[in-house]
């Protein structure tokens, strides 16, 4: 077990942490690695400060990354077609049974997009019996 960070550096992880939370809402691809740092809030760790390192550094070097969407096809997801607009709902999901070595519990997360944009990203962790909404 990784011994606990001084008070000063557990409050600039969670600021870090907080910043990336900010920024997961635009960038899928940060998301499983934010929810796994934001569990370590309560009790930061040296290692989870490592891992919070790696993930602003990848961050930092991919900042020119963006999520393109394309031109919603009808009859994928859920459509609905009014007078003046068009509408389409699509969700995605995936979960990971006992991936980690660590707790043996799953963790499922869903995104969901409407007319091709992100909307609400969703997370369950069955290790804290936690739900995450973004």
């Amino acid at each position: 077990m990784s011994a606990s960070l001084v008070s000063h550096d557990a409050y600039a992880y969670r600021s870090a942490v907080g910043g990336l939370l900010y920024l997961a809402r635009d960038r899928p691809d940060l998301l499983f690695s934010v929810k796994e740092l934001s569990a370590k809030m309560a009790h930061p760790t040296v290692t989870a400060l490592q891992r919070l390192k790696k993930v602003i550094g990848y961050a930092n070097g991919t900042s020119a990354y963006a999520v393109v969407m394309s031109e919603p096809e009808g009859g994928q997801g859920k459509w609905k077609n009014t007078n003046t607009s068009f509408w389409v709902l699509e969700v995605s999901s995936d979960s990971y049974w006992s991936s980690s070595k660590e707790h043996r519990k799953s963790t499922s997360a869903g995104i969901h997009l409407i007319n091709g944009a992100f909307h609400v990203w969703i997370f369950k962790d069955a290790k804290n019996n936690q739900s995450f909404v973004l």
